[in-house]
């Protein structure tokens, strides 16, 4: 009987060991689970593929700009030369 209480005693010493901080009366405001790790991710990225796609709409916007202005310099796609 006194080895289970003295078990217990012990057990109890530890947990209140381990629950103590150097600030006692300071509780943990926000704990932040995995779920709220992984949301902050999901919206991170979302955020960031916005103007990724819009980046890779502009370089294409623009590379047919170019394309076409090199076509254009260069007399249109018809060319007016007549062949003999």
């Amino acid at each position: 009987m006194r080895a289970s209480y003295d078990a217990k005693c012990v057990r109890r010493l530890v947990l209140d060991r381990a629950n103590t901080s150097i600030f006692p009366k300071w509780k943990m405001a926000f704990h932040l689970d995995d779920d709220r790790v992984f949301l902050f991710l999901v919206v991170i990225a979302f955020c960031n593929l916005i103007p990724l796609l819009g980046f890779v709409a502009y370089l294409i916007t623009l590379s047919f700009a170019i394309v076409s202005s090199a076509i254009l310099a260069e007399g249109g796609l018809v060319s007016h030369e007549i062949n003999p």
